[in-house]
């Protein structure tokens, strides 16, 4: 077996991806036109004004984090981006960290995964695994599947968590079956290696198989089912085959 996962390696956690950091900028729940800014947005509401980037005025860091519990928890979340990126306004993380906090509170789970980025990271703020690892969980489970995803992992290293395999494999599982790639090449792994989960290598063949068409994944799921497609059986190529094709008929539906 050691032949086989020679060369085989976990993927690691990954940074919120960009298209999730600039939803709230994006969404006419933060403005009345699809691609107006967030930053419009503040502008439009409370007559903002600006100078070499700065917020100043009646929308000053300071006058909204005194009105902050007066905004919902999308807006929120889309100030934090807005100080985090600093498109639109001077960046600023400790603002950002702030108001992600004050977003996650109202159980934004994008807030959450932000901040366990932040922590997890070391983002402007000190680093701290433990913390992490308690956003990541919040996010996971308000069904953020890169949450959960990282949560996996968290538990797999030991990261953050005491280590433990079962819980890996359980949240791997709920984000693979949301199609989330990386979690289905590390769910591969898991039955590969009997950890957490039974040893089958026709549920580890059907993992890589799937996750190998996402382009996240592909590399090392190819590579992996070239080490391992050797030493299945007819049988277990066979059962393999049944469960990617279930896997399709669900997905397809």
């Amino acid at each position: 077996m050691n032949k086989i996962i020679k060369g085989v390696f976990i993927m690691k956690k990954t940074l919120l991806p960009n298209f999730l950091l600039l939803l709230a900028i994006v969404s006419p729940t933060f403005a009345n036109a699809q691609n107006t800014s967030a930053a419009d947005y503040y502008d439009n509401r409370f007559g903002t004004i600006r100078s070499n980037g700065e917020i100043v005025g009646m929308s000053s860091p300071a006058s909204f984090r005194a009105k902050a519990d007066l905004f919902d928890a999308k807006t929120q979340y889309s100030m934090a981006v807005e100080f985090e990126l600093g498109k639109t306004v001077k960046r600023n993380l400790k603002e950002a960290l702030f108001w992600y906090s004050k977003s996650a509170e109202l159980g934004n789970p994008l807030a959450q995964m932000a901040l366990a980025r932040m922590y997890d990271f070391g983002i402007g703020v000190e680093k701290n695994q433990i913390t992490a690892s308690n956003y990541y969980e919040a996010a996971a489970k308000n069904g953020l599947n890169e949450a959960q995803y990282n949560l996996g992992v968290m538990y797999a290293t030991g990261e953050g968590r005491e280590q433990d395999f079962e819980k890996a494999a359980t949240w791997y599982e709920i984000a693979s079956q949301h199609g989330f790639a990386k979690a289905q090449y590390n769910l591969a792994l898991l039955y590969l290696y009997g950890k957490g989960v039974p040893t089958d290598l026709s549920m580890a063949y059907k993992w890589l198989s799937i996750a190998k068409h996402d382009p996240n994944s592909k590399e090392q799921a190819e590579r992996s089912l070239q080490l391992i497609e050797p030493h299945l059986n007819p049988e277990q190529i066979a059962n393999a085959a049944k469960l990617i094709d279930q896997w399709q008929l669900k997905t397809s539906n």
